[in-house]
């Protein structure tokens, strides 16, 4: 009996099912067996063994000539987390494979040996329950700053597509949004404001582990459609707003050490106390990416 990772309709198979085999054969000196293991599972098998290193070191080798794809797959996932969570995102959605290859900088060869070998998903979009367990991960407020931004973007791309997700990550990144075309120059700006603003308060309500945190950012929602001028009073600016939600941000290197919660008290949600602490959900929307 095969272990159940990398048996054919099992809910327990990884999208890295062949990378796995392949280490599995390579440590018990096995044979490939043809109605198991099919061409991928070889190639990474003779890629292992030619570098001459244990499973988990994957060093430039001879063999980087024979099997190039193979080799540039590897040098992603030992890469920047960054370009990894980008293509994996990208692979969750419904864009074609040379649409993938063209937004990630790669070439058709490298992006179909990258979901091959480490996140083989493409086949099983339509089984939810087993892409939300093994491709994006636990995704409660605890879970997604834990991986943050990057199962951020896993999940967000999976239900939202393709657009969703380059607009997010062009928000994240800090990088200028693309208006819709007819706009004039101040309709434009004012688009470009409201939707990174509302981009950022869903991230930042989906990063809410208590009510007093959801509140905050609620609070924050409300008040930013005031922002212009209305009845002759001065209200707001929008730059106004984002200039204040961008003095919250601190890192996400500090949310390892994690705030003691405090008990809440029903009475305490309908109407959250104020404080000068600012939510840490915030903190990390307002953050932009760092790759």
């Amino acid at each position: 009996m095969e272990p159940v990772y990398i048996m054919a309709h099992s809910p327990l198979r990884l999208p890295s099912w062949r990378y796995q085999r392949a280490v599995q054969l390579l440590e018990q000196r096995r044979r490939i067996r043809p109605e198991i293991d099919d061409t991928w599972v070889a190639r990474i098998k003779t890629f292992l063994a030619a570098n001459g290193a244990s499973p988990t070191q994957h060093s430039e080798s001879r063999h980087r000539k024979r099997d190039q794809a193979v080799a540039d797959a590897f040098a992603i996932y030992n890469g920047p987390k960054a370009s990894r969570a980008l293509l994996e995102s990208y692979l969750l959605t419904s864009a074609r494979r040379d649409t993938v290859a063209a937004r990630c900088q790669l070439t058709s060869e490298v992006v179909e040996a990258y979901q091959a070998i480490f996140f083989c998903v493409r086949n099983w979009l339509n089984a939810r329950d087993w892409i939300a367990a093994k491709a994006i991960g636990i995704a409660t407020p605890e879970g997604l700053r834990a991986e943050y931004p990057f199962r951020l973007w896993r999940l967000l791309a999976f239900n939202g597509g393709q657009d969703v997700l380059e607009t997010l990550v062009a928000v994240m990144s800090g990088n200028p949004l693309v208006p819709p075309p007819g706009l004039s120059f101040a309709a434009a700006t004012t688009w470009q404001r409201e939707t990174e603003l509302r981009i950022k308060l869903h991230v930042a309500s989906l990063l809410a582990e208590t009510p007093m945190e959801l509140a905050a950012v609620a609070r924050i929602g409300n008040a930013a459609p005031r922002a212009g001028v209305k009845r002759g009073r001065v209200r707001k600016k929008p730059d106004t707003v984002l200039k204040i939600m961008g003095s919250f941000l601190s890192g996400l290197e500090r949310s390892g050490t994690r705030r003691r919660r405090r008990p809440q008290q029903r009475h305490r949600l309908a109407k959250p106390r104020r404080t000068a602490e600012v939510p840490e959900p915030i903190e990390l929307a307002f953050r932009p990416l760092i790759s």
